[in-house]
């Protein structure tokens, strides 16, 4: 088995190239929201061990962005460990992408196309304005990876698998992600199942993805 990630540009259609995939692989989805529950949670939990270690409260508030990154990292490869998951942006692919059963994947479309998608879509009042947003966006996602992942999202290298949605349909592009995870070799290793990862956010990923799947 395996896990995805899936790395993608605002108005790529990526969120639903995951869904798809997931759903045609059977394997569970997780996404930003699901990330940030499990987060929030396990940072809770975090801050009450920094209040009963005083000297650490102070080196958290003075690296707060980096303490925050290293949660969504944990969370990231707790998720992974789970196997059977397609997880959604997050610098997934930076995080866990260099274990062996992991897929990376890019799903992306020229600017101008994703501007006119941006621009249907939020009902915007011009294409210009779309696609300011779009560029911004772009730029945004590719500064957040660069500076505390150190990868390059802009980069086909950083992937095993690029997909253009204005060359593919989303069906298209899903049926190539189930194809490109049934090829990968069984028993590849070093495997993200191995992944080192605390027993209290193992407990929170798999509570929170299990409340998921209960509702789903």
């Amino acid at each position: 088995m395996a896990v995805v990630t899936v790395s993608r540009q605002l108005g790529s259609f990526g969120g639903k190239v995951a869904r798809l995939a997931a759903r045609e692989l059977g394997y569970a989805l997780v996404d930003k929201d699901l990330i940030e529950g499990v987060v929030r949670q396990y940072g809770v939990t975090m801050l009450n061990q920094f209040y009963n270690e005083p000297a650490r409260i102070r080196d958290m508030f003075n690296s707060h962005a980096i303490e925050t990154v290293t949660m969504f990292n944990q969370a990231i490869q707790a998720f992974g460990q789970l196997d059977n998951v397609v997880i959604v942006g997050r610098a997934g692919f930076a995080v866990i992408g260099d274990y062996a059963d992991v897929l990376d994947v890019r799903v992306e479309a020229p600017a101008e196309v994703r501007a006119q998608r941006i621009l249907e879509r939020d009902g915007l009042e011009s294409l210009e304005l779309a696609a300011k947003h779009v560029a911004r966006e772009d730029k945004v996602r590719a500064t957040f990876v660069q500076r505390f992942e150190l990868r390059d999202p802009e980069n086909p290298k950083s992937f095993d698998l690029v997909l253009d949605t204005n060359e593919v349909t989303v069906e298209q592009a899903a049926a190539a992600i189930v194809d490109a995870v049934r090829a990968l070799p069984g028993g590849a290793v070093p495997s993200v199942t191995t992944a080192p990862v605390d027993p209290v956010l193992a407990e929170a990923v798999g509570s929170a993805l299990a409340a998921r799947t209960n509702q789903a």
